[in-house]
């Protein structure tokens, strides 16, 4: 089983159109192409994009994971190794920029425990995820 991963290609028609119909299937926000950082990954296998994920970075050490979001029609057999990859190739992005500490949010369940299992803490606090345009 050959998992890749690539850079999301905000030029792609391709990438942001497959990551709309995902977030439409999952009834999630769509975000517009600019509010998406340059910074953004795509794990394939055999061709089919499996999963994908935004790093933003800031002046400080400090990063935030956005938008992770697996395709709905991904075999579920190969979602684990490919949120692996993402995690990795994410990880990797933000040593390269000197970022030390990594902040995502989750709706819990197995992309929690997951996370949990590659390293990640869960500060078990309550949070909400608010938005705001200016």
């Amino acid at each position: 089983m050959e998992i890749t991963v690539r850079r999301f290609d905000i030029e792609s028609v391709s990438d942001y159109k497959d990551v709309v119909q995902w977030w439409h299937a999952q009834k999630r926000a769509i975000l517009a192409p600019e509010l998406l950082p340059t910074l953004g990954f795509v794990v394939e296998h055999e061709g089919q994009k499996i999963a994908m994920s935004w790093l933003y970075c800031s002046d400080s050490a400090v990063g935030f994971v956005g938008w992770t979001t697996i395709n709905p029609d991904a075999p579920k057999r190969v979602v684990p190794k490919a949120v692996k990859a993402l995690e990795e190739a994410v990880a990797f992005a933000a040593k390269s920029a000197k970022i030390r500490l990594l902040f995502a949010f989750s709706g819990g369940g197995w992309f929690s425990r997951l996370l949990t299992k590659l390293g990640w803490v869960n500060t078990t606090i309550q949070h909400d995820f608010l938005m705001k345009g200016v």
